[in-house]
């Protein structure tokens, strides 16, 4: 039997990539998320937007390396296991990850963030994010059912049209 080029080529340049994409897109995304929730908590506690919140932003994954990184450590484990199966991608597992490692950013510089009000429209901004986040990853989700719901009913259609000419042939040949 002979070795299949395409499938070996799809295995290799397609599957071996697409796990760490999979998991750092996550781990961005999720900082992002709780990096804009705590910039707004920081100028609401009166900071200043200027060079450090700037880079608050575009440095959000550092966030993961805080005082929350032992218990961080099992949450990212537990997901590169989780990922490394074919079938655990899927939008759902990139969108709790997503959210988990949110609250680990906020978590690590939520004492930075003056007053109650400021604190409460942190963990609210990051509340409204998460679940912007959540949405956006079920609308993509929803998207891609129905893109398999429709090839499937144009392969039942096909089928159905090979079956009634199978049929014809048939009767034709019994007469």
């Amino acid at each position: 039997m002979a070795a299949d080029i395409e499938a070996v080529l799809k295995r290799g340049c397609w599957w071996v990539p697409r796990r760490p994409a999979f998991f750092f897109s996550s781990l961005w995304a999720g900082s992002q998320t709780g990096a804009y929730a705590l910039a707004v908590g920081l100028l609401l506690s009166g900071a200043k937007f200027d060079k450090d919140m700037a880079l608050l932003i575009l440095g959000s994954p550092l966030l993961l390396f805080s005082g929350w990184i032992c218990v961080n450590v099992f949450v990212m484990g537990g997901a590169i296991a989780k990922f490394w199966h074919i079938e655990s991608l899927n939008a759902r597992g990139w969108g709790i990850f997503a959210g988990v490692e949110s609250v680990f950013c906020v978590l690590a510089r939520i004492y930075d963030v003056q007053g109650p009000l400021a604190v409460t429209v942190t963990w609210l901004v990051w509340l409204t994010l998460v679940a912007m986040m959540g949405t956006g990853t079920w609308f993509f989700h929803q998207w891609q059912r129905n893109r398999w719901a429709g090839e499937i009913a144009m392969l039942k259609a096909e089928n159905a049209s090979r079956l009634a000419r199978l049929d014809e042939e048939r009767e034709s040949e019994e007469e």
